[in-house]
C-alpha cells in the first residue's frame, strides 16, 4: 500500500481475550482472524466472537450462530455469509442467521461472493455455488 501504511486504529487485544470469547472459554486470543467489508464500508471481524465496524465504533453481533465464525464474505446486497470453525455455512440477511446446508455432509473450507451475488463454496471434494 504506498502512502497507505497500516497503523493501529483500535486495540481489540482486551475483548479478543475475554474468556468464553468464540465458546472456547480459554481467554486468549484466537489463532487467526479474518476481515471482510460491506458495500457501504462497515467491516466485520471473525475473531472467535463475530465483531462488527459501522465506521465508529466495533460492537459483537448479536445474534450470532451458536458456533464460533471463522471467516466470511459480505454480499453485494449486504448479507453475511460466513464459514464457522467445523465447516457449516451461515448466512445473515435482515438481523437473522440462517444455516445453509452443503449437500453430502461436506464442510466447507473458503468461500466468496461475487459482484452480482452468486456464493462459490469449497470443500475438500467439491466446488460448490448458489
Amino acid at each position: 500500500m504506498p502512502g497507505r501504511s497500516p497503523s493501529t486504529i483500535t486495540d481489540l487485544s482486551a475483548w479478543i481475550k475475554k474468556p468464553g470469547v468464540g465458546g472456547v472459554g480459554a481467554g486468549k486470543a484466537p489463532s487467526t482472524m479474518s476481515l471482510a467489508a460491506g458495500p457501504n464500508g462497515d467491516v466485520w471481524l471473525f475473531a472467535g466472537e463475530l465483531l462488527y465496524f459501522d465506521g465508529t465504533t466495533w460492537k459483537a453481533q448479536d445474534p450470532a450462530p451458536k458456533r464460533a465464525l471463522a471467516s466470511g464474505h459480505v454480499a453485494p446486497d449486504g448479507a453475511l455469509w460466513a464459514i464457522d470453525v467445523v465447516g457449516g455455512v451461515h448466512v445473515l440477511e435482515q438481523g437473522a442467521w440462517h444455516q445453509e446446508p452443503l449437500p453430502n455432509g461436506q464442510r466447507a473450507r473458503s468461500l466468496a461472493v461475487t459482484k452480482d451475488g452468486t456464493v462459490w463454496v469449497t470443500t475438500g471434494t467439491s466446488l460448490l455455488r448458489t
